[in-house]
């Protein structure tokens, strides 16, 4: 594993001071032709107050020059900015694979990495991998429902991506693994919420 922070940037001097009232916290892989898009409309809100926002980046296993990208966009931010870098070689797919297939019953094929983060940090040691994974109808080969050995009874849900961008604004979706991994699909594939309301 490689961890690399880079120092707070694009904080000018008008923003000295206190820290931010509210930080957004924003995971990214390989976004290099999505992440000025995601600064304009970060710089781009109103009615907060000058400094109230701060912005923290994770960079996970960016190979497309992502990290570069946010280097030359962060003095045009105007917002107290954090960029951590993280590289997980080893990011546990076939484990998530072997999961997916024992509580859903989904062969999936290609996972997209998109985090590792503690789930309490501070609390506990856990550490989750998150991905996400595109799969049809073909790819249910099995019950799912866990393993009855390990005390498992999964109920398996599939919802509507309309219903669960719904219960992501209205804060029905409370399960941060859940929510990291909606607002991480929402931004990489924005095409897909696209009427969705």
């Amino acid at each position: 594993m490689t961890n690399r922070e880079a120092p707070t940037r694009g904080r000018t001097p008008e923003q000295a001071g206190p820290p931010p009232r509210c930080i957004v916290a924003v995971p990214v892989r390989n976004e290099v032709d999505r992440i000025e898009a995601c600064r304009r409309a970060l710089a781009g809100q109103e009615g907060i107050g000058a400094g109230a926002l701060g912005i923290v980046l994770f960079l996970n296993n960016c190979t497309d020059g992502t990290a570069e990208a946010v280097a030359d966009l962060a003095g045009s931010l105007g917002l107290p900015l954090r960029v951590i870098e993280r590289e997980y070689p080893g990011a546990q797919a076939g484990w998530a694979r072997r999961e997916a297939m024992e509580e859903t019953g989904l062969r999936l094929t290609a996972l997209e990495f998109i985090a590792s983060a503690w789930s309490m940090s501070g609390i506990s040691t856990e550490r989750m991998d998150l991905f996400l994974a595109v799969y049809g109808t073909a790819d249910r080969i099995g019950a799912g429902g866990g393993l009855a050995a390990e005390g498992e009874a999964v109920t398996i849900h599939e919802i509507p991506l309309r219903d669960l961008a719904a219960m992501g604004r209205d804060g029905r979706l409370t399960d941060m693994k859940s929510l990291t991994l909606l607002f991480a699909l929402q931004l990489q594939r924005p095409d897909l919420f696209t009427g969705l309301g």
